[in-house]
Formats: C-alpha cells, structure tokens, sequence
C-alpha cells in the first residue's frame, strides 16, 4: 500500500531512507536523508522552533559544522526544514568518510535534542 499525501504531492514510502552517491575514483561520497516532520504546517505552534533549530544546526561552525567538517568526515554539511513538503533534510557533501560523517550529524542532532530538554526542564521546574 503506497502512503500518498495529496498537500505535498509525495509518497511517504521511502521517506527516512537514505540515499547516497559513492564515487570511489574521486573519493568522495555524497549523502542525502529526509525525515518526515509531524504536525507541520505554517499554522503550527511548532514550526518556528524547527525552523531555529534547522537554521541552527546548519550554519557555518555551527554543531554539525564543528563535528563534521572540521574533523575531515565531509567537505560541507546541511540541515533544511521544509515546512510545505513536512521534510527535514540532512545533506552530506564530498565525504571522505560517509560512516563517520553520518554518525557524527546524527550524534550532534541527538546531543542537541537531549541537551534541550535538560535545559527545558531546569528552567521550568517549580
């Protein structure tokens, strides 16, 4: 059964797989992940947060800036949320280590979301 979404015009199937592009003769490897955001819309009291947070992660020397590219794993690295199409993107550009270009976006983004939830609960405790 194909899960289609008539707002966005897409299908959902593949939605979370990743797809990447390896070219071993110039030894590099591109990476492209979309995640689907629920509850998204313009009219969603949660969208400017993701929004911050995507814009936040993404720029330059920023978090996946600092664990990504200053290490060596890849040339350059992106976070777009596309409030219209519900997706959060994760792009991996010229990669000499996809594995460790990839862990180390997906640890930044889980170290994040953690910290701010500790940060979160410490402000509003009674």
């Amino acid at each position: 059964m194909t899960s289609y979404d008539a707002v966005t015009n897409q299908t959902w199937n593949n939605i979370g797989s990743i797809k990447a592009i390896i070219t071993p003769s110039l030894e590099g490897a591109y990476l492209i992940r979309k995640s689907r955001i629920t509850e998204c819309s313009w009219n969603s009291d949660k969208t400017a947060a993701i929004m911050i947070l995507a814009k936040y992660m993404d720029i330059e020397s920023g978090p996946l800036w600092e664990n990504c590219r200053e290490p060596g794993f890849c040339y350059s690295v992106s976070l777009t949320a596309e409030i219209d199409e519900g997706t959060l993107t994760l792009e991996l550009y010229d990669c000499s280590d996809l594995k460790s270009a990839f862990n180390a976006a997906r640890q930044t983004m889980v170290d994040l979301i953690i910290n701010l939830i500790l940060l979160v609960n410490r402000l509003f405790e009674f």
